[in-house]
């Protein structure tokens, strides 16, 4: 059985020292996994925390709730919509890494999601719909490019909100900025301070190909001394998870910089499973773990041989970690195999027996 959390709320008069309510459970009660993100408001008066439904799906996407401190005994989802600027607005269901209200007042949240390869920032303003559908959240984008691994309301100015973000790319490894934007979202960046690797020149992408099912986006990075006409040797990494992404941030293991700067093209595949691609990608792998996934590789090598002239096909490495690792050792056991001179398991799923009798969802 998996350990339980809970958020609990109790008010304490701090002067007297005296409890001023009893001890309250905060998330929905019909849901059993755990609410987590825990955010409060700066007036005080509101919480804002993350929960999903079912604890043993590893692919289920957070709702957003609610709760006010005057009756903390009731927690409200939010219902998301997407901020298509003048059309209709459409509901919006991503995956949410992480959540924080807006300066000064109740009504917005910021929130640090997955999509297509990056962990942008979202603002959501949000307001009570006349008891019709509890509360609703309208969402627009704020900043897209990268990976934003924290984030920071400041006070505002000048009528803007402002919020500190630190994030990386896949050639700078942090980046502390100030984005300020207002009421219409015209945003202005201000730069704090910023790491590069000014060794390195390497050259990446984002690229895409027809999988198993559904496209398959992918990043490819050059050697910084690329030359059009050459071939490159390549080595293609798998990510773990398998509910996880590659992203345009700065890896703390396998970073492609590794390999580019000893002159192979590194490709980067968010093969099926992965995360940032909407719910029913995610959940296309369940109890299909090595099938789909071997035919988006196969799917690749195709991509390869007709869109990528680059490529040295008689010189193709394979490597991965965690789920990655799992999927080096079911290649090794297929005939995909030959198409690689050698693979690299790191950390990888050897007896899937030994898994099922943990309490690992699969």
């Amino acid at each position: 059985m998996l350990t339980q959390k809970k958020l609990l709320y109790l008010k304490k008069d701090w002067l007297s020292g005296s409890t001023v309510t009893k001890v309250t459970a905060l998330g929905c009660k019909t849901w059993t996994a755990d609410p987590h993100s825990f955010s409060v408001s700066d007036d005080g008066l509101f919480a804002t925390f993350l929960q999903y439904q079912d604890p043993n799906s590893c692919f289920d996407h957070d709702s957003v709730f609610v709760v006010s401190f005057s009756t903390p005994e009731q927690s409200h989802r939010v219902s998301l919509f997407r901020n298509q600027q003048g059309a209709e607005n459409t509901p919006w269901n991503p995956r949410i890494l992480s959540i924080s209200w807006g300066s000064q007042t109740s009504s917005s949240l910021y929130v640090i999601i997955y999509e297509d390869g990056n962990m942008p920032v979202w603002k959501i303003d949000i307001s009570q719909d006349d008891g019709k559908m509890g509360w609703k959240g309208l969402a627009t984008p704020v900043l897209q490019n990268g990976c934003v691994s924290s984030l920071f309301t400041l006070t505002r100015r000048e009528g803007q909100e402002r919020i500190l973000v630190v994030r990386s790319t896949f050639d700078r490894a942090g980046i502390v900025e100030i984005i300020a934007h207002d009421a219409d979202y015209q945003t202005g960046v201000r730069l704090i301070a910023e790491h590069c690797v000014p060794s390195s020149s390497a050259m990446h992408e984002k690229n895409s190909f027809q999988g198993a099912e559904a496209r398959i986006s992918a990043f490819i990075q050059k050697p910084g001394h690329f030359v059009s006409g050459k071939k490159y040797p390549v080595i293609i990494i798998l990510h773990g998870g398998p509910n996880d992404a590659w992203r345009d941030c700065w890896p703390k293991f396998w970073n492609p910089l590794v390999w580019t700067d000893q002159g192979y093209v590194v490709i980067t595949p968010n093969i099926s499973g992965s995360t940032g691609y909407g719910v029913s990608f995610a959940t296309s792998i369940y109890q299909d773990w090595g099938g789909r996934t071997l035919t988006d590789l196969e799917c690749l090598f195709s991509h390869m041989e007709t869109s990528m002239p680059f490529v040295d096909l008689s010189r193709v490495i394979g490597a991965g970690y965690s789920f990655g690792g799992y999927m080096m050792n079911w290649i090794a056991g297929n005939r995909l195999s030959t198409r690689f001179c050698a693979l690299i398991v790191h950390a990888g799923l050897y007896s899937t027996r030994n898994l099922m009798s943990g309490d690992f969802p699969v």
